[in-house]
């Protein structure tokens, strides 16, 4: 529900005052959400008392729901008429006393409705009308249901699209194993970032990482960018000599970054090493980065032509070099701290690039198709082949070089890149 707060207000609810409820009335944005009822009244019976079930069954169904609701009493439903201009649609309902309103509706909410939730209700003043605004946040502890004392039953909502759902057994069942997979889900996003870690603070480390190596390339706009970004699954500070061991004396060769950087960086947080096409020009940035983070966070950052042949190609081949060798490099450094590995791949300014099919005779290339997302995923350390199979590729690699083929328009890897054992040919080149 915090995107529906911030269209209201940056405020939080009990903040909310009747000016920026009428903005948000006057904008009518986000009208035909499906997070929002807007009803002209209470649902009544015949002695114009609320019926306790129709006001219930929306906050039973805004619980059950991923994202909660609001609903606004005495806005009518043609607020979705453009043509109706503000405060036409502004009914407004009668109230006599507000604070025995309000004692009535969390009464209810406290008494029937099964499991305990936390639902704040406002009144506001809009138009020189009273309107009521229930906000509904998305339960912790779903499925939850309306509680009947005169047939001692409950009965189970959820909301669906444009419409409120009474629930037979067979969906209620459904609902509880709906929510089974969402705390489950939940519960492996907690576990699978630090404690002190979320994914704003990820993007953040991306972000300052970024700012610093970027400058450090020669040339991403016309000759591509693409990165991959690799983070264990819980914090981790790396000892400065497990460090040295694995990424400074570098005993077995990865990608050209650190195979071939002539020298080391030392930085703040860990180290750097670029891969220098100097026989281009002697004073060329670097095209090609690989740097380790202490915390460990450990980068790949590259041109997607490093040699500036200025070709416009994305040869898989040596991706699914580049891509198996990073994430060797990254078992080598944190095997003996964490037990997963979060992975980040990325493109940007590939609009011209295309992938070669036809090995050193091309006969057909792929375009980019101009539309992509990060590739993005987690994969078991014990999984990432070690140096007993350090050629062999894994099935994480294979996975990324497939998805990063139908970015290309292919819908599969193209053939000679692995060979009949699944042994990366391009690591069979002498000089690898």
């Amino acid at each position: 529900m915090d995107e529906l707060d911030s269209i209201i207000s940056e405020k939080e609810f009990f903040r909310i005052d009747n000016l920026e409820i009428e903005k948000f009335l006057t904008e009518r944005k986000r009208l035909e959400d499906d997070v929002i009822e807007f009803k002209e009244d209470f649902e009544r019976n015949k002695n114009g008392k609320i019926k306790i079930l129709d006001f219930c069954k929306y906050i039973v169904a805004f619980s059950n729901s991923i994202a909660g609701g609001f609903i606004f009493y005495g806005v009518k439903d043609n607020i979705k008429d453009k043509k109706v201009t503000f405060p036409n649609y502004i009914g407004g309902i009668t109230i006599e006393n507000e604070d025995e309103i309000l004692l009535k509706l969390q009464g209810w909410i406290k008494e029937r409705i099964h499991r305990k939730v936390y639902v704040p209700i406002r009144i506001f003043d809009i138009a020189s009308k009273k309107i009521l605004v229930v906000k509904i946040p998305p339960g912790k502890r779903k499925p939850y249901a309306y509680y009947d004392p005169s047939a001692k039953s409950y009965i189970y909502i959820r909301k669906s699209t444009g419409r409120i759902d009474f629930l037979k057994l067979e969906e209620i069942e459904s609902l509880y194993y709906e929510n089974l997979v969402e705390s489950a889900n939940k519960l492996q996003s907690l576990n699978s970032h630090s404690p002190k870690e979320s994914r704003n603070a990820i993007k953040d480390r991306i972000k300052s990482h970024q700012e610093y190596i970027i400058p450090k390339l020669e040339n991403i706009k016309d000759y591509g960018y693409w990165y991959l970004y690799c983070y264990p699954n819980k914090t981790v500070s790396i000892e400065e000599k497990h460090l040295k061991v694995t990424f400074l004396d570098i005993s077995k060769k990865y990608c050209e970054a650190l195979n071939l950087s002539p020298n080391t960086e030392t930085i703040q947080e860990g180290y750097s090493r670029g891969y220098f096409p100097d026989m281009i020009r002697e004073d060329i940035k670097s095209t090609c980065r690989t740097t380790c983070y202490n915390n460990g966070f450990i980068a790949l950052d590259s041109q997607v032509d490093i040699t500036l042949e200025n070709n416009n190609l994305i040869n898989l081949h040596s991706f699914t070099y580049y891509i198996q060798r990073h994430l060797q490099l990254c078992k080598e450094i944190l095997e003996s701290y964490c037990d997963e590995v979060h992975y980040w791949l990325n493109f940007e300014y590939i609009n011209s690039f295309s992938v070669p099919i036809g090995g050193s005779f091309v006969r057909e290339k792929y375009s980019y198709q101009g539309y992509h997302k990060p590739i993005k995923g987690i994969v078991k350390i014990a999984n990432i082949p070690g140096r007993d199979l350090w050629n062999k590729a894994s099935p994480t690699v294979i996975e990324i070089v497939r998805k990063i083929a139908r970015i290309f328009g292919l819908r599969d890897l193209p053939t000679g890149i692995l060979d009949s054992e699944g042994i990366i040919n391009y690591s069979k080149d002498p000089i690898r």
